[in-house]
């Protein structure tokens, strides 16, 4: 059986045709942290203003940002009323899918 390779990167995701569930979350929750990399730096934010007022660190927020860790769902829901993004987007396998995603 052969492997799926998925790719994030900054401009988008590359994947294979087989793709799990946990995948298919996993690039869910990409596209909600693009989505928040987009809200920050349309209004030319720092990582630290956003951060500050989310309630969390700049390292924090950078790792969000960049892959390595997931929002809690508490700071899902401070994103959410934030910048609009839907915290479905941020965490779909504690809020379920995205409604663009479920609609699909």
């Amino acid at each position: 059986m052969g492997r799926t390779v998925v790719r994030f990167t900054r401009y988008g995701v590359t994947h294979g045709a087989n793709l799990s569930l946990a995948v298919k979350f996993a690039l869910c929750e990409h596209a909600g942290m693009e989505q928040l990399i987009t809200f920050r730096e349309t209004r030319e934010m720092s990582q630290k203003a956003l951060a500050a007022l989310l309630g969390t660190s700049a390292g924090y927020l950078h790792d969000l940002e960049s892959g390595r860790r997931r929002p809690s769902p508490a700071l899902a829901n401070r994103i959410e009323r934030l910048t609009g993004i839907p915290r479905e987007a941020l965490l779909p396998d504690v809020f379920g899918p995205a409604k663009s995603e479920a609609a699909a």
